[in-house]
């Protein structure tokens, strides 16, 4: 994928995510965001523990518990003992959720390479900065 559709690529996905869960009171596929992010952290990044989620998604221990067992419930997440480590328990995508995110991405890239054909790239660029701008302003007021 090419820069500036790499980047068209990645405001789209906050802006769809954010639109979703606005029209959707925070589900997601019958998960909220936030969870629909972790799911998504971990099929890119590997596994990791809850202490990691928790720092990666600035979100309590006790907070992250929760998030954690709603996944497992869903089964979009497993929860296995470390081998290097006996202590720890990492947090592996499923099938399942690898199945989430592939198919909410498949969506994006369709969306994304129609409207990256439709406009030159100076205008991509432009509606790249202009979404950005508008996904950041919604993020400010949200965390308000």
């Amino acid at each position: 994928m090419e820069k500036t559709q790499k980047a068209f690529f990645d405001t789209y996905t906050d802006f769809q995510c954010y639109v979703i869960a606005q029209v959707n009171n925070g589900d997601y596929n019958g998960i909220g965001a936030t969870h629909y992010n972790m799911v998504e952290y971990l099929y890119r990044n590997g596994p990791a523990t809850g202490k990691t989620l928790a720092q990666k998604f600035h979100i309590s221990a006790p907070a992250i518990s929760r998030h954690v067992k709603i996944l497992l419930e869903k089964k979009l997440i497993i929860q296995q003992q470390s081998p290097q480590d006996r202590r720890l328990f990492l947090l592996e995508v499923t099938a399942k959720g690898k199945h989430l995110v592939d198919g909410s991405e498949n969506q994006r890239h369709s969306v994304t390479t129609r409207i990256s054909s439709m406009l030159p790239k100076k205008e991509l660029e432009q509606f790249t900065r202009i979404l950005r701008k508008v996904v950041d302003v919604l993020k400010e007021e949200e965390e308000r």
